[in-house]
């Protein structure tokens, strides 16, 4: 079993990335893990873990700023991987702290979009893709009483969003929830707010949910959160997605803003179609982009980088 020393901040009840918090849960049960919050040099945390590491995972872009803070990398012998994603922040600082700290390997959720912003880091990425908690992301068996949903942030980053709110705002059978905000939420929020379980129910009860990649077109977890709840995504195709084996027409349907109200409109009224292709997402999804089945490859990509050295 691996020793790994994973450095980051707690996701749990974060409304942005708790899926981090899954990824510790699974690596807790897969390998020998100590977790480690804080800033500080590597050699003064190893004093308080207690094994020798294999290799230290660091997850510090979660948030307002580039933390925790891990100096010295450079100055052991254990190999060290890091986090990305929101690989279009920080990119200053991250380059400088990767440098600086001889981090050979990178684990980023977007391909194409590091390799454009980090071409000289290129051969140190290993694509570690978004994926899903298959105990919260599920078929509820919920009615479908939602003609076409959107959830999420509406703004400038995600213009064809902006374009369906727009369509849609006065079509009764369209609802929209707003972002609850990149934050902490407390427990008792959960009833309230668009998170978890009750989040995953409501993308559940929709015939169709609508997304974007942002403007910058990352593949975000949106486009494995709602195949997972066996609803039809309708969203823009995107070549990372094509690379993890999402098939337009297959897992979802793709649109462009000259199209999605067309498509909204043929998949509503063509059931069979609709729930064709949302039955295979699910499948695919569920068997293929689980949090299991990420960290399970995160493990295997682990053990082969050690194998090499």
């Amino acid at each position: 079993m691996l020793n790994l020393l994973l450095i980051g901040k707690d996701t749990k009840h974060n409304t942005f990335n708790e899926s981090f918090y899954h990824v510790e849960k699974e690596l807790s049960q897969k390998t020998n893990l100590a977790i480690w919050r804080d800033s500080g040099h590597i050699q003064d945390i190893l004093k308080y873990i207690p094994f020798t590491p294999d290799f230290i995972l660091i997850q510090n872009d979660i948030g307002g700023s580039l933390k925790p803070v891990v100096y010295g990398l450079s100055d052991i012998s254990i190999p060290a991987g890091i986090f990305i994603e929101d690989v279009h922040r920080f990119i200053e600082k991250r380059r400088e702290y990767i440098n600086s700290n001889n981090i050979q390997y990178i684990f980023s959720n977007y391909k194409r979009i590091f390799k454009k912003i980090y071409p000289e880091f290129k051969n140190r990425l290993c694509w570690f893709p978004h994926h899903i908690n298959s105990e919260i992301f599920k078929d509820y068996g919920l009615p479908k009483e939602i003609d076409m949903l959107l959830m999420g942030a509406v703004n400038g980053g995600y213009p064809l969003r902006e374009k369906i709110v727009k369509q849609f705002k006065k079509d009764p059978r369209f609802v929209y929830h707003p972002h609850p905000g990149y934050r902490k939420y407390m427990e008792d929020e959960k009833a309230k707010i668009f998170v978890t379980e009750r989040y995953a129910m409501e993308i559940n009860r929709a015939k169709i949910f609508f997304t974007c990649g942002t403007r910058r077109k990352f593949p975000v977890m949106k486009y494995f959160e709602v195949p997972g709840c066996r609803t039809l995504l309708l969203a823009p195709q995107l070549k990372d997605l094509d690379d993890l084996g999402f098939i337009p027409g297959e897992h979802y349907v793709s649109i462009t803003k000259h199209d999605f109200y067309e498509k909204a409109e043929y998949y509503l009224e063509h059931e069979d179609e609709r729930n064709r292709i949302a039955d295979q997402g699910y499948q695919f999804v569920q068997t293929q982009h689980t949090t299991n089945k990420r960290v399970e490859q995160l493990i295997a990509k682990i053990e082969e980088i050690l194998g090499k050295q």
